[in-house]
């Protein structure tokens, strides 16, 4: 039986090893994982928007205490990584462990990618949907 540190570095390992291709941020989570590193102290959510979404707020009362809501940037932007990582940069360090989930697979990605670009080291998307990860949240806290 592991300990808990051997337990949070078997779930960093794994999502280093689930990378897909060639992205540039550190690799890919599920949502149980993301909340057991949560839980332990060693990651922040990062929950990703496109936009203006009359939702949010309701949405925002349902992530956990620490968690960071951080806009992607318009496609019109000159500089999105410049910008994107202005925007986390004032909500967290280089050095977190972020993970990004967002409303799609694509939003998570992109939020990612653009923190790593940014210099964020530990930069993680979370594989599954906003939904299961809400469900399974509600279910632990429970």
């Amino acid at each position: 039986m592991m300990d808990g540190v051997s337990e949070d570095l078997a779930i960093l390992y794994r999502a280093v090893s689930r990378r897909q291709g060639r992205v540039d941020y550190a690799g890919c989570i599920t949502a149980g994982e993301a909340l057991r590193l949560m839980q332990s102290g060693l990651a922040r959510l990062v929950d990703v928007c496109t936009g203006p979404d009359p939702g949010r707020s309701q949405l925002e009362s349902h992530l956990p205490s620490g968690a960071l809501a951080v806009a992607l940037p318009p496609s019109s932007s000159g500089s999105p990584v410049h910008d994107f990582g202005e925007a986390l940069g004032a909500l967290a360090a280089a050095t977190e462990t972020l993970l990004f989930i967002a409303g799609s697979a694509e939003d998570s990605h992109a939020a990612a990618t653009l923190a790593a670009r940014a210099g964020f080291y530990c930069a993680l998307q979370v594989l599954d949907e906003r939904e299961r990860y809400l469900a399974l949240r509600e279910a632990v806290m429970a």
